[in-house]
């Protein structure tokens, strides 16, 4: 997995430098309702998903559901490339005036362009 993260949310897209931020970013009831469709900065598709643990509490007679998100590489190989190109390229014409973009662009740079307008995930 390569960051930042990118996280498509009906055509809003969210980036998060690592992991771990996106994890604490992210809303679990939107996992669970499949709002995201996520990538890698590679264009490898990402599954998301919350694993549920229970912590004992009142002297273990009772448990708290602690949902975790977990984040992994759906596919070894980046298959999604040109998808995910697709999406930075109409991001970024909705988040600038600037509507042309070289065609020949790397996906690398382009992911900075459009993170250099729109930044990262807090």
């Amino acid at each position: 997995m390569n960051y930042p993260l990118i996280f498509d949310e009906n055509g809003a897209l969210f980036f998060c430098r690592t992991k771990e931020d996106a994890e604490k970013y992210l809303e679990v009831e939107d996992i669970l309702e499949n709002e995201y469709v996520a990538y890698d900065s590679d264009g490898r598709l990402l599954q998301l998903r919350v694993e549920r643990t229970y912590k004992p509490i009142l002297f273990g007679l009772r448990k708290k559901m602690l949902p975790k998100i977990i984040i992994e590489c759906a596919e070894t190989t980046p298959a999604h490339r040109n998808e995910l190109r697709n999406k930075l390229l109409e991001f970024y014409k909705k988040i600038t005036s600037d509507a042309k973009v070289d065609p020949d662009i790397s996906l690398q740079d382009l992911l900075a362009k459009v993170i250099e307008k729109s930044g990262y995930c807090h």
